[in-house]
């Protein structure tokens, strides 16, 4: 099908826009014929043509601001006959979620120091996370972060984390 599609918008030949008229059925490599609509602006088959003749060492382009389909392919029923195209990869736990989001890393590190990043991985859980940013973090008064990251304060740092943590879903 795919095949068929592309070869849907390649036309034999040399075809500028002067050469084109309203009406005007062209037969593409696939076999069967766009149609020119110049009723308002250019429309090959009901595709708008954003920038016409645009030249190229072996013919012509004219750009369109979509993917045309010959009528004899039914897209629906096609694509009903594709295999499932989700994501097969397991989603993400909660500290790899945090280092992907780019906006936790002081509270991954503190997750690090307190030694809990492997008590909130998979396939531990389920957790709710209430999860500060490194702005909520910044916004704490100067070096406290840097105090309660030292091993000294562990202890402080740990009830601080898992008072951000539920056990279970909750949503």
């Amino acid at each position: 099908a795919l095949d068929a599609i592309l070869k849907y918008h390649v036309l034999d030949g040399e075809v500028m826009s002067t050469d084109l008229t309203d009406g005007m059925m062209a037969p593409t490599l696939q076999g069967e014929s766009v149609t020119v609509d110049l009723t308002d602006g250019v429309k090959i088959s009901g595709a708008v043509v954003s920038t016409p003749d645009v030249g190229a060492a072996n013919g012509v382009i004219h750009i369109i601001d979509s993917v045309i389909v010959p009528p004899s392919i039914d897209v629906a029923a096609f694509y009903e006959t594709c295999p499932s195209m989700a994501p097969t990869a397991a989603p993400l736990d909660i500290p790899q979620t945090a280092i992907a989001a780019g906006i936790f890393t002081t509270l991954v590190a503190a997750l690090g120091a307190a030694d809990l990043v492997g008590a909130l991985s998979a396939p531990n859980g389920p957790f709710t996370v209430f999860a500060p940013t490194d702005d909520a973090f910044n916004a704490l008064p100067t070096g406290l972060v840097d105090c309660l990251l030292l091993d000294e304060n562990s202890g402080a740092l740990d009830a601080i984390l898992k008072y951000h943590v539920l056990d279970g879903e909750v949503m």
